[in-house]
Formats: C-alpha cells, structure tokens, sequence
C-alpha cells in the first residue's frame, strides 16, 4: 500500500457506484420476480444503473492513474543520480 489519502476518494466513489448499481439490480429483480416479466419502464431506473457504472468507472481511472504515478515515482534513479545519505 502507498498510503496515499487519494485512495480513500477512490474507494469512497467505488463503493457509492458499486452501491447504485445493487440498488438497480435489486429493483430489477424484484419486479421480475414479483411480475415474472421484465419491467416495462427500464427508463425510470435506468439513471440509477448508469450513474453508478460512471461512478465506478470514474474511481477506476482515478486509481490507475494514480498507480502509474506510484510506479513512475518508484523506479530505480541511475546510477551517476543517486544521492548519498548521511547517517548524522
């Protein structure tokens, strides 16, 4: 772990998403069951789906650019750039 405070943010935005996107399959499926049809009005809750699947795709990308940035700053320095610690 890098520890970073951004990865809260992300985790926060994945969870709300993924949370939306439960609620959606949850409404789906209980008129499904409840009918044994599927719903007529997808639209009505179709903003709820969607927003949760940008939500969780947005937390995505944020924690993959920010893994990259974690990589890039962990790579080795050449040789001739290293900088010397003292033990003082």
């Amino acid at each position: 772990m890098a520890r970073r405070r951004s990865g809260w943010g992300q985790a926060i935005l994945a969870v709300i998403g993924f949370g939306l996107n439960v609620a959606w399959a949850m409404w789906f499926f209980s008129v499904l069951f409840h009918s044994g049809q599927l719903p007529e009005d997808l639209t009505a809750h179709l903003g709820l789906a969607l927003s949760g699947v940008a939500l969780f795709l947005i937390a995505w990308l944020w924690a993959l650019v920010s893994s990259l940035q974690i990589l890039r700053a962990a790579r080795p320095q050449p040789q001739g750039e290293r900088v010397e610690q003292s033990d003082q």
